[in-house]
């Protein structure tokens, strides 16, 4: 099969114009170093949200019952992803093109769509917050004109990337994070005591749950399950030699115990010990921190949701061109895909985000678990067939190389998340209060059932021969593609009917590649098998 090697290792340099790689598998001399990314990713660790979920779990069941709850999930998701990152980390595609191999190279658009809906849902939520505390703050413009601003800036941060921009963004914001914290603890505490209202040991009259109380908290925080999708989409960056300290520190153990945990207990203090009239919210929150510290309550609150609202941003436009380009065919670059995720951000705050959002992602959740009981059970497979290396020939996520649907995994998702939807909706109770542990045991068992089907292997398209045979190494060989003339590591490469090499997203586009491939499989199927010796 010719291949026209040109295996020139380009520049890193040359690499910005391809959208943080979003389409395509990263090369390891793009990767970034340890004190890059995890900024750039700790920008999830601040945000309101988990401050205002510890309280709100508090306050239902209880300051200790809370607490163990939320410990509990702050072990579990963080050993969850400790599992995972060894994985996402290999693959080093995001979590859109990583569900080609359980959902198939269309059916993969519905995952995108979930990520960049839930990413959008939680950055108009974070830039409404933002909007609030400053039209509230400083009383000029109208709250829409603030909304604006706010959306605005915020696609203007995610534009430069994670290479070369959201690293550094983060690490000055986070350290002003955490200052601003400690002194809104400091400052609640000298102002109203530091054990007003007992807060340790508040209980409430009557625990009002279905089921455990500590199941509760465990289900509020698998709620955001999605920071999953998100770590991936970071984690994709890494460098394979820090995976060891990305596993344990940037995305796993030590991540969830501050985002879980430490913002939890800060938030259960402030709600408890600062009087309010107003029910626990985000919103009732941005009054009490600017009733308590002023303006510098004002610019905690800037600093906080502007850290997560990069992270929302930018995930939202990875997932957004994902979309576009597998479904409707439509290529865009990812900046234009920022600023369409921020315009549709801005129509949802505009349309008051906050009577509806709780809701919408309630539902969204039940299928993000779902997504992340199949993660886990390929990724598992994945490990036994490759005896721990993480790739084995059921990761093969190439657009020539894997059917446009597949049916083990769309049926497993579907079915998974349909019974969590049936559950938390329509029977409720006991049962609705284990909707999310269900769908996630649900997805991850028909999932591996699948895996284990002899069916699995009808998912991939066998065909003569592979790119990847035909060079020293796949992970760092490069090939030139003959449809871009851009170069790219050949493990993401593949070949047309003619032999001229193509890369992934172009793969995507070409008229007739997938129907070629297909035709190739179906006689690669009927080949007679020639006897051997």
């Amino acid at each position: 099969m010719a291949t026209t090697e040109r295996s020139l290792q380009r520049e890193a340099t040359n690499d910005e114009g391809r959208d943080e790689y979003a389409l395509h598998f990263v090369p390891h001399k793009a990767r970034l170093g340890r004190w890059s990314l995890l900024p750039a990713y700790w920008a999830l660790v601040g945000s309101l949200v988990f401050l205002i979920f510890g309280a709100l779990v508090a306050l239902t069941i209880g300051t200790v019952n809370a607490l163990i709850s939320i410990a509990i999930s702050s072990l579990l998701q963080g050993l969850l992803y400790y599992a995972l990152a060894k994985y996402s980390i290999r693959s080093g595609v995001t979590s859109s093109v990583f569900s080609r191999v359980m959902f198939g190279t269309t059916g993969s658009a519905l995952a995108a769509l979930l990520l960049c809906a839930v990413a959008v849902f939680y950055g108009a939520l974070e830039s409404s917050i933002i909007a609030v505390a400053f039209q509230s703050y400083v009383g000029v413009f109208s709250l829409n004109i603030w909304y604006t601003i706010v959306a605005v800036y915020s696609v203007l941060f995610v534009i430069g990337g994670i290479r070369n921009w959201l690293d550094r963004v983060n690490s000055v914001l986070l350290p002003i994070y955490g200052i601003g914290l400690v002194v809104a603890v400091v400052w609640a505490g000298s102002k109203y005591g530091f054990n007003a209202r007992h807060w340790t040991s508040y209980k409430p009259a009557r625990i009002a749950v279905a089921g455990p109380p500590l199941l509760f908290g465990i289900v509020t925080y698998m709620g955001v399950m999605i920071l999953s999708m998100f770590a991936w989409d970071y984690s994709r960056m890494a460098r394979e030699r820090d995976t060891g300290f990305h596993r344990v520190v940037t995305f796993g153990p030590v991540y969830y115990f501050l985002t879980y945990f430490v913002n939890g207990v800060i938030g259960i203090f402030l709600v408890l010990v600062i009087p309010t009239r107003l029910a626990p919210s985000e919103i009732s929150i941005v009054f009490d921190f600017l009733g308590l510290m002023g303006f510098a309550g004002l610019v905690f609150i800037w600093v906080s949701q502007t850290r997560i609202n990069t992270a929302n941003f930018y995930v939202a436009s990875l997932s957004l061109e994902s979309f576009l380009v597998r479904l409707l065919r439509i290529r865009v670059p990812r900046i234009v895909a920022a600023v369409l995720a921020g315009a549709i951000a801005l129509v949802l705050m505009l349309t008051n985000v906050f009577s509806f959002l709780g809701q919408a992602l309630s539902y969204q959740a039940i299928f993000v678990v779902a997504w992340v009981g199949l993660a886990s059970a390929h990724v598992l497979e994945s490990f036994r067939r490759s005896g721990g290396e993480g790739i084995s020939e059921i990761d093969d996520w190439r657009p020539g190389r894997v059917r446009a649907f597949n049916p083990g995994g769309l049926i497993s998702w579907f079915a998974a998340a349909g019974l969590g939807v049936v559950l938390y909706k329509a029977v409720g109770g006991t049962w609705g209060a284990w909707s999310s542990p269900i769908t996630f045991v649900v997805s991850f068992g028909l999932y591996f059932a699948w895996l284990q089907s002899p069916w699995e292997a009808r998912v991939r398209l066998q065909r003569h021969g592979d790119v990847r045979d035909t060079v020293p190494d796949q992970w760092t060989s490069e090939l030139v593609c003959a449809f871009c003339d851009t170069s790219f590591v050949a493990h993401e490469m593949d070949s047309d009917r003619t032999g001229k090499l193509i890369c992934a997203e172009c793969a995507l586009d070409q008229p007739g590649f997938y129907k070629d491939a297909l035709a190739e499989d179906a006689a690669v199927r009927a080949a007679p098998v020639v006897a051997r010796g």
